[in-house]
């Protein structure tokens, strides 16, 4: 769909944020009217059916219907509400379709870490008769660790960056260089897969290996784990996705088994004429029915 095509859509975000003048003036837009129109008449035509029918719903679109008739200075009027309806659409189908992919691949490609992955599912299953809750699946320890790997190794936002609001100087790059002093309104690239692959912070960082996040919870502000951003503008849908991924893989690897094929990429090889993060030729592996 050419709504979440991320491949267009990031060259123009790295744009908007270098080089602002350029997109004014060649009048660059990040997606196309027709698309805008129908999100919007979308939107318009949910709010008016829920305002003229008292229907109250409990999404993201409800609250900021609440949030319409609220004293404060930034008011939600139906632009805005339609943008942040599209920012959520694009952040929620591509980004975590693609990591659906990929964890798919890892654990095809590592049947022990799979086999391990399946014991505890089975566990959870018996323990709760086959009616997990919510609390059991997001309180699954290796579960959690393959997730987090996953997105260390391959993580989906390679780089984000951030607007500098106040003076601020930092170290040399180099042994004898100088500092680089940041000013107010200068732009900052975060390298993430960089800093995820870095043997400082990772012991073996080219290696698939949960293990290394097995039962230690990721703190909000972690600077070595950057998957989903950092601070107050991190993904907002982190949640959703993370819980949506291990709902998915629960239930799929509790009937199923992921097995490689002589058409499996090993190791994982990124797409040398994209961007963003997708696999060379594609996703490929078999499922079998467990036994």
């Amino acid at each position: 769909m050419e709504a979440t095509n991320l491949e267009s859509m990031v060259w123009k975000i790295f744009l908007a944020r270098s080089f602002p003048k350029i997109m004014k003036l060649f009048q660059i837009k990040f997606v196309s009217n027709h698309i805008v129109n129908f999100f919007k008449d979308l939107l318009g035509s949910t709010v008016d059916m829920r305002d003229e029918m008292g229907i109250n719903r409990q999404d993201m679109l409800q609250l900021m219907m609440h949030a319409r008739g609220k004293d404060s200075k930034y008011k939600l009027d139906r632009l805005n509400m339609t943008a942040q309806i599209f920012t959520f659409f694009i952040g929620g189908l591509e980004t975590t379709s693609t990591q659906l992919c990929i964890i798919s691949h890892l654990l095809a490609i590592h049947p022990d870490v799979q086999k391990r992955l399946q014991d505890e599912i089975d566990e959870i299953i018996v323990k709760y008769k086959g009616m997990p809750t919510y609390e059991a699946i997001d309180g699954m320890d290796y579960l959690d660790a393959v997730y987090n790997e996953s997105m260390r190794l391959h993580v989906q936002v390679t780089f984000i960056d951030r607007l500098c609001i106040k003076t601020f100087e930092l170290p040399p790059a180099l042994p004898g260089g100088k500092p680089f002093v940041m000013q107010p309104g200068m732009n900052v690239w975060i390298p993430v897969t960089g800093i995820h692959t870095d043997p400082r912070y990772f012991d073996d960082p080219e290696t698939f290996n949960p293990e290394r996040y097995y039962k230690k919870k990721l703190f909000i502000n972690d600077v070595t784990n950057l998957g989903f951003g950092i601070g107050p503008r991190s993904c907002i849908g982190s949640r959703f996705a993370i819980m949506e991924t291990k709902v998915l893989f629960f239930f799929l690897l509790s009937i199923f088994n992921l097995i490689a094929n002589e058409k499996t990429a090993k190791p994982f090889v990124y797409g040398k004429h994209s961007i963003s993060v997708v696999a060379e030729g594609g996703y490929w592996l078999e499922i079998e029915k467990r036994n």
